[in-house]
């Protein structure tokens, strides 16, 4: 992974985070006694993978507001082979799955301070995830998207300097 930053002179800040995971797991059987033989599991995940970016801004308006923004992007890819015994011979094996998964989206929003007691934040937040399933390989995917949003607005007041009273409101789609 890599994340760089930058700020410039004027407050704003900057950054840009990218990743990439390449494994190999296991999961070992289950050490509870209660457990059938028949029903325990021997896992392996020969591939597993995660890619992601993210870009993030912050900066200050002018002096009583300060706006924050994000974008990323999120992909994961798995592959699970369960076995019938702890031989894990692939001439034993109950299923040979994968999964593929992601997910995109952007929030942002902008806190105003109106004085030392009141302030408002508002924003939007949009998300869209989408999965890939199969239940072994070579069989057809199955797969599911779903796109969400957010608007939102909170104001905080403070009456008193230990007590602070937060209320908000958002539609969600």
């Amino acid at each position: 992974y890599a994340k760089l930053e930058y700020a410039t002179p004027g407050g704003s800040r900057f950054s840009l985070g990218v990743g990439q995971y390449d494994a190999e797991r296991s999961a070992p059987p289950t050490a509870d006694t209660t457990v059938s033989a028949k029903q325990v599991a021997y896992d392996r995940f020969p591939e597993w993978t995660r890619q992601y970016a993210c870009l993030n801004a912050t900066g200050v308006w002018h002096q009583d507001a300060v706006w924050r923004a994000t974008a990323y992007y999120d992909t994961e890819y798995d592959r699970l082979i369960r076995y019938k015994d702890a031989t894990y011979d692939y001439e034993q094996i109950k299923f040979d799955s994968e999964h593929d998964s992601r997910a995109s989206g952007i929030r942002t929003d902008l806190t105003y301070v109106f004085n030392d007691r009141w302030q408002s934040s508002a924003g939007v937040i949009a998300r869209r995830d989408g999965v890939d399933i199969r239940s072994n390989v070579g069989e057809p995917w199955a797969s599911n998207d779903a796109i969400t949003w957010s608007l939102f607005d909170q104001i905080r007041f403070r009456p008193a300097t230990p007590v602070t009273f937060e209320v908000g409101l958002s539609f969600n789609r």
